[in-house]
């Protein structure tokens, strides 16, 4: 039998049930029944944000399951652990399975919990105030994370959907931003001081390298690049580690406070904190010449203390993503924006072409608007 008569013969055993013309209809009919369904099947519903951090998970997929504006990431994970014999610690900084913690003033390494070493990057951050248990004299374990006042988080690069933690209870975000080696970079502080705001973080923009700037006319541009950010009332300090620039002024901005810094890899982040806190000794990169792109010189987020300065330094990016952010969610981190949005005709408004957007209206005439509207623009279409 040849492979034509062996699809023949396999077509009719399948089919040889069918013995009328109204059976091949109710198949039909049955089959279209099945598909239409399963396209309006409702996706499974994901369990409440409360109901999976009981549960030990803090894998915040979407919006609805994403902290508030008001940055609190969820209930203390690991709260069914006896409070007996616990001991209150700070974490400095985190590895694989582990953590340094500052307790009582001194700094101890402990293993993390079950628990917290399969969702480590999601569950547990540099700044988290945790509980400890000692096991046995000079082994520690941590066993609690206590619930947070602030976060700064971005997806994770190998599941977008999950958030990854990198940092916690910070009063201040510092992000840096070269003005030249690598060039300013508006779209990235725009993204930043979104995930900044969403966790009840404080920002301040910090344009590093300004001993780069030859010409009046270079000094020009980049004031006029940073005055929308001066227009919503952020600070902006214009500092170079090279010559001192600025140091005074931001290390003002920062005493009594702990602060995350964050900023493209390049950016003098490295250099910077050693100007703000010069005992820190910390290891500086340079920019590679081929490309102009930084280097990474900081490889995992960690907690400096020194003179009355808590900083967190933080590995470098190439891009930061937003996540768990839905695009009618937007315009409401655009305050500069949204409250032109109360004059819309409609209330969903996502002043893209609805008709009677008082957004674009006044985007169109105002040239500081028009500035963050193209950012709006731009962040809009990522979340797309």
């Amino acid at each position: 039998m040849d492979w034509k008569e062996d699809t023949r013969a396999r077509f009719f055993k399948a089919a040889k049930h069918i013995t009328s013309r109204e059976e091949r209809k109710e198949l039909e009919r049955k089959s279209q029944e099945r598909k239409s369904n399963n396209v309006k099947r409702r996706p499974r519903r994901a369990p409440d944000a409360l109901e999976e951090e009981e549960a030990g998970f803090e894998r915040m997929t979407t919006a609805r399951r994403e902290p508030t504006k008001g940055g609190r990431p969820g209930p203390t994970i690991g709260a069914k652990e006896p409070e007996e014999g616990l001991v209150a610690g700070l974490v400095l900084g985190l590895g694989p399975g582990r953590a340094r913690v500052e307790v009582d003033g001194a700094e101890v390494e402990g293993e993390l919990s079950d628990e917290l070493s399969a969702l480590q990057r999601g569950a547990i951050a540099v700044g988290d105030a945790v509980g400890l248990r000692e096991l046995e004299p000079g082994r520690w374990r941590v066993v609690r994370v206590e619930e947070r006042h602030s976060w700064l988080g971005r997806p994770d690069p190998g599941r977008p959907d999950i958030v990854r933690l990198v940092a916690a209870n910070v009063d201040v975000g510092v992000i840096v931003a070269a003005v030249r080696q690598p060039m300013l970079r508006q779209r990235l502080i725009d993204r930043y001081l979104i995930a900044l705001q969403r966790g009840g973080v404080e920002p301040i923009v910090c344009a590093s390298k300004i001993d780069l700037l030859e010409t009046a006319e270079d000094r020009r541009q980049v004031d006029e690049a940073l005055e929308p950010y001066r227009a919503l009332g952020c600070p902006v300090v214009q500092v170079s580690a090279e010559r001192g620039d600025g140091i005074d002024e931001l290390r003002g901005l920062l005493a009594a406070k702990l602060a995350v810094v964050v900023g493209q890899s390049g950016v003098g982040k490295s250099s910077l904190l050693s100007s703000l806190a010069p005992g820190l000794e910390l290891d500086v990169g340079r920019v590679r010449e081929g490309d102009g792109k930084g280097r990474h010189t900081t490889t995992h987020s960690s907690l400096h203390a020194w003179r009355g300065l808590r900083l967190i330094d933080t590995p470098g990016v190439r891009s930061f993503g937003l996540a768990g952010i839905a695009r009618g969610e937007l315009a409401g981190y655009f305050s500069d924006l949204d409250e032109h949005a109360r004059d819309c005709r409609f209330r969903n408004c996502l002043h893209l072409e609805e008709p009677g957007c008082a957004v674009r209206e006044v985007a169109a005439v105002i040239d500081t608007v028009g500035v963050r509207y193209a950012t709006y623009l731009r962040v809009l279409e990522s979340l797309e």
